[in-house]
């Protein structure tokens, strides 16, 4: 191979070398910033859809518990529930203590 040939070759993987440090140390450098900054979004972002939630839900209590009539609907409605779950559990544990008594 001709003298300039090698030169070029050498200098070119100098080159390649370089560019790889560089590459290297810039994403290495990058990357905590990078994901911080998608974290504190999707944070944020969390952050915000809940406070939008929570505008639409302050309304229906607002209405709801802001007179005595739906007030005491609400109890009725939340008692019906909480009896209506007790005996589902209740008859889940009679079913399930009859097939184990069999």
């Amino acid at each position: 191979m001709p003298v300039n040939q090698i030169r070029l070759r050498q200098r070119d993987n100098q080159l390649l070398k370089m560019l790889f440090i560089y590459v290297a140390l810039n994403v290495t450098c990058t990357a905590p910033f990078s994901v911080t900054y998608v974290q504190l979004h999707v944070t944020l972002f969390r952050l915000f859809g809940l406070l939008l939630n929570v505008n639409f839900s302050t309304s229906f209590y607002a209405y709801t518990l802001g007179t005595p009539f739906y007030q005491r609907e609400l109890k009725i409605q939340t008692l019906k529930s909480k009896l209506r779950q007790t005996n589902s559990v209740h008859s889940m544990r009679r079913t399930t203590h009859r097939t184990t008594v069999i």
